[in-house]
């Protein structure tokens, strides 16, 4: 197949599956007549399922898609191969067969597997520049997710819908627009991420900017302000979540890509699982909407602290490798 042509189904799946018009509007679908619940119980008892279930079935559909190795979209390459020749070459690749002695022996190839798994993640995560930027997608994007989540509840407290026109859908088109426009600039800067303590430099800006909008958003009174910052935080995030992926894609081979993003949206999922357990489930402290911003502020307080921490650190050991190093006069 055409590369051409397999970008543009690739293009035309990704806009298919994130058009959801009608998940800008679902605090106000629950809070409506149509079913009458109260922003509190969609706050407490709805929304927190989402997560999850969200984290639930992540495990077995990561698991299968790496066991399969992702053959649909590698048969499509990036030499026509038989279907079943290319699963055995796959297979075989990590130890595993789909030959009738090896199907006998269910236990043994599960603990290959297993064992394969935990070699790819020290093999992933020995890497420094791989690991920093792991971290800043999973704690970020468990950030981005929890306010995502709960974004329509505060707007429904600051101006409910039945008081007016709400614009929901268009602020979230208009933040995939602004977010589009900034990663094409930011691609053009010329920075040397390669640079000691740049990029945990600016994870940690990321971060403290966002606790300026967090908090903003949490105690305004004005749904306009809360708009607009709400589309400075998905900018922000989507801007620099995609020099993750690239700077994460840059150090492995295509065969570990999705694998590392898996384990990544794993962790993402398990922090926001117990994020949401403690500070929005019934079951933990149940506070409002507005509070919960203001700890997702802090959320990102602690993680933009690491950043910088890490960021003086990467600075201050290559200067002492630097005197080290240095010739003598």
């Amino acid at each position: 197949m055409d590369w051409k042509v397999l970008t543009f189904l690739v293009c035309l799946y990704g806009f298919l599956k994130e058009y959801r018009p009608s998940e800008a509007y679902l605090s106000d679908y629950l809070t409506g007549p149509w079913k009458n619940l109260t922003i509190k119980e969609v706050n407490d008892e709805i929304y927190p399922v989402w997560t999850y279930a969200y984290l639930v079935w992540l495990v077995p559909v990561f698991l299968l898609t790496d066991y399969l190795r992702y053959q649909p979209m590698l048969a499509l390459g990036e030499k026509h191969v038989d279907k079943q020749d290319f699963v055995e070459i796959e297979l075989n690749k990590i130890g595993l067969s789909t030959s009738k002695e090896n199907s006998n022996d269910h236990k043994n190839t599960l603990k290959r597997g297993f064992v394969f798994l935990l070699r790819e993640l020290k093999t992933l995560y020995s890497d420094k520049t791989v690991l920093i930027w792991c971290c800043f997608w999973a704690f970020a994007s468990c950030g981005h997710l929890q306010v995502s989540n709960y974004i329509q509840n505060l707007w429904e407290v600051i101006s409910p819908a039945k008081k007016g026109t709400i614009y929901n859908a268009a602020v979230e088109a208009f933040g995939t627009i602004i977010s589009v426009l900034s990663v094409l600039l930011f691609g053009f800067l010329p920075t040397n991420w390669s640079r000691p303590g740049i990029s945990e430099t600016t994870m940690a800006i990321v971060c403290f900017f966002n606790i300026v909008v967090l908090i903003i958003m949490a105690q305004s009174t004005s749904i306009w302000v809360c708009y607009a910052f709400y589309s400075a935080f998905r900018a922000t995030y989507h801007t620099v979540i995609t020099l993750a992926t690239l700077q994460i894609a840059k150090s492995l081979t295509k065969q570990r890509y999705g694998f590392v993003i898996g384990v990544n949206m794993f962790i993402s999922l398990s922090v926001e699982t117990l994020l949401t357990v403690t500070v929005v489930d019934k079951a933990g402290l149940d506070v409002d909407v507005r509070t919960q911003f203001m700890v997702y502020g802090g959320y990102f307080g602690v993680i933009g602290c690491v950043f910088l921490a890490a960021a003086f650190y990467a600075v201050y050991k290559n200067g002492c490798s630097y005197k080290v190093n240095r010739p003598a006069d």
